[in-house]
């Protein structure tokens, strides 16, 4: 019993030192003192604000997405790019990575394939780990055999294969490089992106396609 009276004095001695110390030193640094309540203060107030600043920019981000799917599965691509653009312009929404790839497709539809490989590459850029990359690297590729510029192309097909050796979308992805392949006039290496493919995708459709490929490439004897 004695022990905890004294421990319990001990810490009202504290207490009450500590309160002394803290009246002593702003009483000497008022200055300071009343600096450090505002930043307290304004800290505690500007929080609360930007996080609902932030959620309401959400918001307002996947609300013009959903206007602007309405209207690009009505085909009306220019409005839906419209809604796009109104959405990318609320920065730092986490709707942003979906709109660059939605306003991609658009313009790749619209044969805008220029356009449309700059707002690829700006998702790629910024978002690269995110869930479409795979998606946005197969548009990137397809939007630049569009321009003719197979090289390039050919070198984003090889990214996808590398980084994404399972993926749903590897068919399009072979035939994309063997297009290129051709295209560049290398016959030689477009036969073995298809016979690879053949080979991974025996007995299904894409098995004849690549074969397909492989005979008209193929010299006749």
């Amino acid at each position: 019993m004695p022990r905890k009276w004294v421990k319990e004095e001990l810490r009202k001695d504290r207490l009450t030192n500590w309160v002394e110390k803290s009246v002593t030193w702003v009483n000497q640094n008022r200055e300071n003192a009343i600096i450090g309540v505002i930043v307290i203060l304004a800290v505690a107030v500007f929080i609360p604000f930007s996080l609902s600043h932030y959620a309401r920019r959400n918001e307002e981000g996947f609300s013009l997405l959903a206007r602007g799917q309405r209207e690009y599965f009505d085909n009306r691509l220019d409005k839906a790019i419209f809604f796009y653009d109104q959405a990318l312009q609320r920065s730092g929404s986490k709707v942003i990575p979906f709109i660059l790839f939605y306003k991609g497709n658009s313009l790749y539809e619209m044969g805008k394939y220029s356009e449309a490989i700059s707002v690829y590459r700006g998702y790629l850029d910024k978002y690269e780990s995110r869930k479409f990359t795979p998606e946005v690297l197969i548009s990137l590729g397809n939007s630049l055999e569009q321009e003719g510029k197979f090289n390039e192309a050919k070198e984003i097909y090889q990214k996808f294969l590398d980084r994404f050796p399972q993926h749903y979308l590897l068919p399009g992805v072979y035939q994309g490089l063997g297009r290129c392949y051709e295209k560049l006039g290398q016959k030689d290496e477009a036969i073995k992106i298809y016979q690879q493919m053949s080979y991974f995708y025996s007995g299904q459709l894409w098995q004849n396609m690549a074969e397909a490929r492989i005979k008209a490439l193929s010299p006749t004897p």
